[in-house]
């Protein structure tokens, strides 16, 4: 996890983390409450870039795409791991979704564009 502002965490990919998601879900989050959870909250990039599954690469690509909820931001691919592969993610976002009952919040507009400009590296 890497703190980049105030207001935002990131959920990061490491290859290590596949297969490690279930004793995370100890909290009795569902995996399926979480991936729609993760591919529900708002979009703050989306780009035309195809990026490789980097654990199977015989299999779709993944849009390069970013969301967030207001706290934290991922990107689809971190999404699509933890889809497919089971891949673990930070307890503190898993009590934090948990807390949110998995329902996506509503996320202010300067906070969207802060968001974004954190992923694009234009941070203020």
């Amino acid at each position: 996890m890497t703190d980049v502002s105030p207001h935002f965490d990131f959920v990061p990919y490491r290859r290590e983390l596949v297969g490690r998601l279930a004793p995370v879900l100890d909290t009795g989050l569902e995996k399926e409450d979480l991936v729609t959870y993760m591919f529900s909250c708002p979009v703050i990039l989306s780009t035309r870039i195809m990026t490789p599954d980097e654990v199977d690469p015989s299999r779709d690509p993944i849009p390069l795409i970013f969301f967030t909820d207001g706290t934290w931001i991922w990107n689809a691919e971190v999404a699509e791991y933890v889809k497919r592969y089971d891949m673990g993610v930070p307890s503190e976002f898993i009590k934090h979704v948990v807390r949110q009952n998995a329902v996506v919040p509503s996320v202010r507009d300067d906070l969207r564009e802060e968001a974004s400009r954190h992923v694009r590296g234009a941070s203020q």
